[in-house]
């Protein structure tokens, strides 16, 4: 979602889930944007509905490792794009706001 600007610009976005959402759907930027969102929120929900679960049912501390690592991959992802310049020109206030402009 973040990258999707960046790489319209350079005419990579061809596998973005915007563009894939956009061409399924047939819908606008900002309709593929907003189910772009509700599929991420929908996902961590769901891994974190499933993290409780597996760890209720086993105390192995290779699953616990797992699932903190996995935790970590997706913050981690996150944390760099906006400490990154690579995708916003005002990384503080897209955090904030989740609001970003796209200019084409």
């Amino acid at each position: 979602v973040y990258s999707f600007a960046r790489e319209y610009k350079a005419k990579e976005h061809s596998s973005n889930i915007i563009t894939v959402i956009m061409q399924l759907r047939k819908c606008s930027l900002q309709e593929a944007f907003d189910e772009a969102g509700e599929v991420f929120d929908t996902r961590m929900l769901l891994f974190e509905a499933n993290k409780r679960k597996f760890l209720e049912l086993s105390d192995n501390p290779i699953l616990t490792r797992y699932f903190m690592m996995l935790q970590t991959i997706i913050v981690g992802n996150l944390e760099w794009m906006f400490e990154s310049n690579r995708y916003f020109k005002d990384r503080a206030e897209v955090r904030k706001t989740h609001l970003m402009e796209i200019d084409f």
